[in-house]
């Protein structure tokens, strides 16, 4: 098990001096990046050149010149990407880690430093030795106020007329405090796939870590604490990264050591899913739900059997249904009537027979799970799903609104309530938990911005200042809102200062 499981992970080290990305024009870009013309490399990376652009030594590159230029963003977003492509290499997230701390982003040094020492102990050690000071004064201007503090704070000396020089080193520290703070999912898919694997390399024959890294490959998400509106709690984020051909393999080993375990079970029937094979499907759903019931099997049982019973249904209809064509007798044309027989009325009634038993079959391990659940944040959603399935629409956003009140970070509720409200044109109710789904990942305003988008050309600026009250309490680092504060104020001509 160890050996096909840690040739997957283990890639092989990039050796920059080896030239993955082919030909003179490689040899070129390192002689411009070891002369460390950073600016004359990015601009031949950019022209010039017969390698793969989607090679990640050019990437890698890249990312060193754009670290050197003090472009931090771009280069931590290139360093990232290289991770995807070669997650076993020690100077990559060295690279990453100084980009970050430029950022302000300590907790990602922290992460990178520790992933980096794993590969390469003594590079790590070195690196850590030659940038230690840069980094602890990178680190020392991230500020300790909070950003609503940060954002009163440059609007008081906004408005008592600080000159613009003060006013910037203040509208810095309040981007990089947001900068501290910011979740990048790439990053984080890249520490938990990290985690897993390792933990899966340590026990190879332990189904349920295996299990864990095939859901994570099916399904990726992490735990995260977020803050909302002056609450804290845990909520669960989706990520992007989903590959169902690496997971189907792991999931496959994980079976092969424990055919029972129901993770494993799930993440087969779930891949058959994202394959669209749902007749495959339903055998791993039906076998997992033999074992212990739970959400995803109960929800693919659900709509497969329902899907089943609907064409089932069809072809009673279409049994019973008068049926029309044309003849042609010489040069007349008949409309011929057809009747169903006696026969296709019996073969109709014994086709819905079977098809509201399917319906009956069907609920049956989604209501019992709903029955365990009872009222728990899981066992209302479970209730929101089952009455939405039934055409219940208000009945299900209630639920989900019942769900969010016992979890307000259930991050399945939130985003239930964003798909199902339009379909009873209930677009504001969309709007809001939208808005706190987008805040759980990061600060985003971009809702009550777009509101001032339509307020302004109606000259409405007491709503258009709300809005911008509610877009600076919930990103106070987006400079859109004082910009839109700005417009405001002229169009009032009430001579408000503002930054």
């Amino acid at each position: 098990m160890r050996g096909w499981l840690g040739r997957w992970f283990v890639a092989t080290a990039l050796v920059l001096s080896a030239g993955s990305a082919r030909g003179a024009g490689m040899e070129e870009i390192k002689r411009l990046y070891d002369a460390r013309d950073y600016a004359a490399c990015l601009n031949f990376i950019a022209h010039g050149g017969t390698w793969d652009v989607m090679d990640p030594q050019v990437w890698y590159y890249r990312a060193g010149c754009k670290l050197a230029l003090g472009d931090y963003a771009a280069a931590r977003a290139e360093y990232t990407q290289v991770l995807g492509k070669w997650p076993e290499d020690a100077n990559t997230y060295l690279g990453r880690a100084l980009a970050a701390a430029h950022l302000g982003c300590g907790e990602r040094v922290k992460r990178d430093f520790e992933a980096a020492a794993t590969l390469d102990a003594k590079r790590t050690e070195q690196y850590r030795a030659a940038t230690a000071k840069e980094i602890e004064a990178c680190l020392a201007r991230v500020p300790k106020e909070s950003m609503p503090d940060l954002l009163a704070s440059l609007k008081t000396a906004a408005s008592a007329e600080e000159p613009i020089e003060q006013l910037a080193v203040r509208g810095e520290r309040l981007a990089r405090a947001y900068n501290a703070a910011r979740f990048e999912k790439e990053e984080a898919f890249g520490d938990r796939l990290r985690e897993l694997r390792a933990a899966a390399l340590a026990e190879p024959k332990n189904a349920e870590r295996l299990a864990l890294l095939g859901e994570f490959l099916v399904s990726p998400s992490v735990m995260r604490t977020v803050t909302f509106d002056g609450r804290s709690g845990k909520t669960r984020i989706a990520l992007t990264g989903s590959d169902t051909a690496k997971a189907d393999r792991v999931v496959n080993a994980a079976l092969q050591i424990d055919p029972k375990n129901v993770r494993a079970l799930t993440q087969k029937m779930l891949i058959c899913q994202a394959a669209n094979d749902p007749d495959h499907g339903i055998e791993w759903a039906r076998q997992a739900l033999r074992v212990d019931n739970n959400g995803d099997a109960a929800r693919f049982y659900l709509d497969y059997y329902s899907l089943v019973a609907g064409k089932l249904t069809a072809q009673a209809t279409n049994l019973r249904s008068i049926k029309n064509h044309d003849e042609y007798r010489g040069n007349v044309r008949y409309t011929v009537t057809t009747y169903p027989s006696e026969a296709d009325k019996a073969r109709a009634d014994a086709l819905d027979a079977q098809a509201d038993d399917m319906r009956r079959k069907a609920v049956v391990p989604l209501v019992e799970l709903i029955k365990e659940k009872g009222d728990s944040a899981e066992g209302l959603m479970l209730q929101a799903e089952f009455a939405q399935w039934r055409g219940k629409y208000d009945e299900a956003l209630a639920k989900a609104d019942a769900a969010i009140k016992v979890d307000f970070f259930d991050q399945d509720a939130h985003d239930f309530i964003v798909e199902l409200a339009p379909k009873v044109f209930r677009m504001e109710l969309a709007h809001q938990h939208d808005t706190i789904l987008q805040n759980f990942v990061n600060p985003w305003a971009g809702r009550a911005l777009e509101e001032v988008w339509t307020l302004f050309p109606k000259k409405k600026w007491d709503d258009c200042l709300r809005e911008l009250a509610t877009a600076e309490r919930l990103n106070p680092a987006d400079a859109s809102a004082p910009a839109f504060r700005m417009a405001v104020a002229a169009r009032q001509n009430n001579g408000e200062v503002v930054m």
